[in-house]
């Protein structure tokens, strides 16, 4: 599968210190994390206590979009999803 590097600002236990870190993502999501970056919006991740994963994008101010799963295979697949749902872009009433 053909991917592409992305970053994130992890928030790590037990204090919420932010750290950044990488992951790949499929190449389909590509052009809508550009949009993102575009958009001012940032990936966001952290492991809770019970080892699943909250994956959000934020704009600074609040989350956007967020999912959340259970770390392993599969996690970048379901990033990507919610990267390509575009959350950022404003729906016309």
């Amino acid at each position: 599968m053909e991917s592409f590097t992305v970053e994130f600002t992890q928030f790590m236990r037990p204090d919420g210190r932010e750290k950044t870190v990488n992951t790949t993502l499929p190449v389909s999501a590509k052009e809508a994390y550009q949009e993102m970056l575009v958009a001012d919006c940032r990936l966001e991740i952290e492991v809770l206590q019970n080892g699943a994963v909250s994956a959000t994008i934020s704009n600074g101010d609040e989350d956007i979009d967020c999912i959340l799963r259970a770390n392993g295979p599969g996690l970048q697949k379901a990033i990507a999803n919610m990267i390509e749902r575009r959350a950022w872009v404003k729906q016309e009433s």
